[in-house]
Order: C-alpha cells, then sequence, then structure tokens
C-alpha cells in the first residue's frame, strides 16, 4: 500500500511541475511581441525531442544541428524558419514532402526522407509496397507528366523543384534482343542513368542507324550488349562499349521497356507543368495541384553524393553553362547527365586553370573517363560563355 500512496503521490507532484511550467511559458509569451523568448540553452544543445536516429530519419538536406537559440514572436517568417531547417522553434527539422505516382497507373502517395536518388527509389518502394518488389525495379523518373517525351526533357535530373510531382516508371516484362550493324561510328543515340545502375535511351538521332530500327525507342534500358550484362554501369561506360565496337561489325543489344499504361497516347502537358489543354489524362491530372514555378527552393541532387537545399535558381549564366556541358558531353561521349554537368561545373569554377580542371575530374570520375580533348574544349568554351555574361 506504501508503495501504491508513493506513487500516487509522485505522479500528483509531476503534474504540478509541469503545470507550473506551463504556467511560467505563457507569462514569457505575454511580455509582448518584441521580446525574445530564450530556449534553455542545455536542452538545445542536447535537443530532448528527437534523438541522433531519429534527426538522420528526418533529416533530408544538410540541416543544422541545433535549433537557434532564440525567438522573437512576429519577426521570424516560414522562409526564415525553414532556412534554419527548423519547423518550429524547438529544433524540430522540416518534413520536404513530394507526391508521387507510378506512370503506369496507382495511387497518389507521399515520399519524405530521401537525401539522394537512391533513397527516393527506396522510399517509393515503400510506399508501394505491394506494388513494387524492390528499388531495382525502378527505371527512372519523370516531373509533372507521366509521358516519356521524345527526348525525356521532363526526366528528374540533377534539380527537382519542391512543387513537382514526380511519377515512377518501373521496368516491364517486355524485354527486346535488337541486332544492329554498326555502319558508321555514330549510332545517333544518347544514353543516361538513373544514377543507380540502369543505363537507359534518353535521345535517338533523326536519320541516324539507331532511328532507322522501330524496336528502339527512348526510355528503353540498356540490359546488355553482346550478351554481356550492362545492368550496374553507368551511362558513359554503356556508351564506351557501343564506341568500341568496329564499324562494320553486327552486335545484339537487350533492351527493357518502362511499363506503360493505356493513356499513353493521350496528348501530355505542355512545358513543365500547366496544362496543354483539358487532356482528360486521370495520370496527369493527379499533378494539377503542384504547380511549377510557385517557389525558388528546389533540392540538387549531386552526381556523387548526397542532395543539397538550393534557396534560388541558378543564374541564367549557371543554366546555360550546365546546358552547354550536357551538350558537350552528348557530342563527345553520346551521354546526358543534368546532375553530372552540374558538378562538372562546379569543377571549373573551383580550378585555377584547364590542367586543374582536368585532374578534378579525373580524381572524382576515374581517369580518362571524359576524354581530354572533351575537357579542355568544355573549359574554352565555358570561358567563352563567361565572357558573354559579363
Amino acid at each position: 500500500m506504501d508503495s501504491l500512496e508513493d506513487f500516487e503521490s509522485s505522479v500528483v507532484s509531476g503534474i504540478r511541475n509541469a503545470k507550473s511550467s506551463m504556467s511560467s511559458m505563457f507569462k514569457q509569451l505575454r511580455k509582448g511581441e518584441g521580446s525574445a523568448m530564450t530556449l534553455n540553452p542545455n536542452e538545445v544543445e542536447n535537443e530532448p525531442f528527437l534523438d541522433e536516429a531519429e534527426r538522420a530519419v528526418n533529416n533530408q538536406v544538410d540541416y543544422p544541428t541545433n535549433a537557434p537559440k532564440t525567438f522573437t514572436p512576429g519577426k521570424q517568417n516560414q522562409n526564415t524558419v525553414f532556412a534554419q531547417g527548423i519547423a518550429g522553434i524547438f529544433g524540430v527539422p522540416k518534413k520536404l514532402e513530394f507526391s508521387v505516382q507510378l506512370a503506369h497507373g496507382s495511387a497518389v502517395k507521399k515520399v519524405t526522407n530521401f537525401k539522394s536518388v537512391k533513397e527516393l527509389y527506396d522510399r517509393v518502394a515503400e510506399a508501394y509496397i505491394d506494388e513494387v518488389d524492390s528499388a531495382a525495379e525502378i527505371m527512372f523518373c519523370t516531373l509533372n507528366s507521366h509521358t516519356i517525351h521524345k527526348n525525356l526533357e521532363n526526366l528528374l535530373g540533377g534539380q527537382i523543384m519542391l512543387t513537382d510531382f514526380i511519377y515512377v516508371h518501373l521496368k516491364s516484362r517486355v524485354k527486346k534482343r535488337v541486332t544492329i550493324h554498326k555502319a558508321d561510328s555514330a549510332l545517333g543515340l544518347t544514353i543516361t542513368d538513373n544514377g543507380v545502375g540502369v543505363a537507359f535511351i534518353k535521345r535517338i538521332r533523326e536519320g541516324s542507324i539507331i532511328a532507322r530500327l522501330s524496336d528502339v525507342k527512348v526510355g528503353d534500358h540498356i540490359e546488355s550488349i553482346n550478351d554481356q550484362s550492362t545492368v550496374g554501369w553507368r551511362h558513359f561506360e554503356v556508351a564506351k562499349k557501343l564506341r568500341a565496337i568496329p564499324v562494320g561489325h553486327q552486335f545484339s543489344m537487350t533492351l527493357v521497356e518502362p511499363m506503360k499504361s493505356e493513356f499513353d497516347n493521350i496528348a501530355p502537358r505542355s512545358s513543365r507543368g500547366g496544362s496543354a489543354g483539358s487532356s482528360g489524362n486521370p495520370l496527369d491530372g493527379a499533378g494539377d495541384s503542384a504547380a511549377i514555378g510557385d517557389g525558388l527552393q528546389s533540392i540538387r541532387f549531386r552526381s556523387q553524393g548526397n542532395a543539397e537545399m538550393q534557396e534560388e535558381m541558378p543564374s541564367d549564366f549557371i543554366q546555360a553553362a550546365q546546358l552547354l556541358i550536357d551538350d558537350e558531353l552528348e557530342k563527345y561521349m553520346g551521354i546526358r547527365d543534368t546532375a553530372l554537368s552540374s558538378d562538372i561545373f562546379e569543377f571549373w569554377t573551383n580550378a585555377e586553370d584547364a590542367d586543374q580542371f582536368a585532374t578534378s575530374l579525373d580524381n572524382c570520375l576515374g581517369e580518362g573517363i571524359i576524354p581530354d580533348d572533351a575537357i579542355f574544349r568544355i573549359d574554352e568554351a565555358l570561358s567563352n560563355l563567361k565572357s558573354q555574361f559579363k
């Protein structure tokens, strides 16, 4: 009986202490908008509301580890709090949430807590546990339309706006084996990849060798070349393999199509977002609430690491530079990769000369991955472009 009475006494005492603490807090808040409420520094440092594991799970980008030590009512707005990575004043990180849908048709779901494309695919697989056996089934994602455009202009690449709607394209069971006679050194094929081992066709040049093969489509995953598996390869490795095939020789490719919906022949949206009219497409309609360009905040996916938050869109020069690099990569290597182009531009910006630029690329990607003539051509073209923006 004594122990029960002690327990009851402890509970009552705890409630009284809690009431006292709350009363003290409200008194501070009533002092006026101009006064600052200072959190207990020890509580801020120790982060009582989230342990380290929870914070790591909830973080999507590299937010500050501690909450601000002061909060001024009426002085901070949502943007300043968000920029510090804080949802409120107690050190809780803001969750970034995106709407997703399987491109061939599914319910709309939400994904969050990802710092890279690989983690995005993992979150999608978890959200669609009944439809997706594993993240390895995901080929790529498009933004704001489920349709695979002619050159995959709507492909999720190096950057995603916080208002973008994500469509997830899965591998189908349709496999095609095509035999190609390499009559010319240029096949007319541009390759990209999803960053986690799935290389696929991004562009087919009109009038090229590949364009004459009706079975080869934009979006097809290149699963093997001459019966050698290319699963797990980067785009530049697949492109190098194709370039190494001698002119005049035949070779084979095994291709895997993405899953398609019954609405694929309906007119897609125009540009990024806004409707091209009343398409009647229930898949595209799912993303209507995510108007593009409503905000400047975006997430940049780095080719070699985690994502990072960007508060503003890149300048006109940066966007032009990244497009120029992508064009040069396509010309010299037969690949396009916006995340890689963004990283290459960063290397160029930080390099003192062309030699240091080349060394940085070799250290990042591997020696010789990008040909020397391509590196020096990119360096020269970027210098000329920069002079035009001065």
